[in-house]
């Protein structure tokens, strides 16, 4: 299949997919009728200005800072593609070698908080987005939690997690207790 992409001014782009075209912008995505195009492929002026007008030919201002956290690097999955592995499972398994064993610490969070406020303070940002990561993030609660309520001062806005064994439920987030029938058929698990 190919794919026939049009590049404009500003950085945009118009894909043609099977039934419309894809406007994407700096400011986000917007699906096209033939109708609002010319007839050599180019935004008719009217759909311009309409895109234009939402916002979507320019960048949002940036209004939080973005700070991703690594809170353990122990994790009960054994995901042959993860960033943590150092070498393949030499026996074909689902075990592969992985990298030192580590923890979020509070002087570790005294640290990471004073470096995000000083670039908040730099960047005039008032807003703190919080993605925890890992391995799994949730094997080390207590790193967590006082990650969180030490940020809360900071004035956080939004919390992620890239949290394997939040597949399996409430019940067994930060238990180990691992992720959940669904998650395994597309992840191995340590035994």
């Amino acid at each position: 299949m190919s794919l026939q992409q049009v590049a404009l001014a500003d950085g945009v782009r118009l894909l043609e997919g099977k039934r419309n075209w894809w406007f994407l912008g700096r400011g986000g995505i917007a699906r096209l009728g033939a109708g609002h195009l010319t007839p050599e492929g180019s935004l008719r002026s009217e759909t311009e200005h309409r895109l234009r007008e939402r916002g979507l030919f320019s960048s949002p201002p940036v209004r939080s800072y973005a700070l991703t956290v690594l809170t353990s690097t122990h994790c009960n999955p054994g995901c042959g593609y993860c960033f943590q592995n150092t070498a393949q499972d030499t026996a074909g398994g689902s075990r592969p070698p992985g990298i030192a064993r580590a923890r979020l610490t509070s002087p570790t969070i005294t640290s990471i908080l004073g470096f995000t406020e000083r670039q908040m303070a730099d960047a005039g940002l008032e807003r703190l987005r919080i993605l925890l990561f890992g391995g799994e993030p949730l094997l080390n609660p207590r790193g967590c939690l006082e990650l969180l309520e030490r940020a809360a001062d900071i004035g956080v806005d939004d919390l992620q997690h890239d949290a394997p064994d939040a597949a399996a439920g409430p019940e067994a987030v930060g238990s180990g207790a691992g992720p959940g029938p669904g998650h395994l058929r597309r992840r191995p698990c340590r035994p």
